[in-house]
């Protein structure tokens, strides 16, 4: 695993607040990305970037964050 996991394992506060945190984030993006896909965003002309780039990109950070918590 390398120094960073060693460091992570001696530090166990900051450990579980870079856990909590990435829970947290990859949460909230995903609740984003649900609710732009099924809401919209009311008053945004439809285009490529409202409806394709900014989902994809809220999911892109609730995968990264994903798997950075595991």
């Amino acid at each position: 695993m390398g120094p960073i996991h060693e460091y992570l394992e001696l530090h166990k506060g900051l450990r579980g607040t870079l856990l909590f945190t990435g829970f947290l984030v990859a949460s909230v993006a995903l609740y984003v990305v649900v609710a732009l896909w099924i809401v919209g965003i009311p008053g945004a002309s439809p285009s490529f970037f409202w409806d394709s780039v900014l989902p994809s990109s809220f999911l892109l950070v609730t995968l990264i964050c994903g798997l950075g918590v595991g």
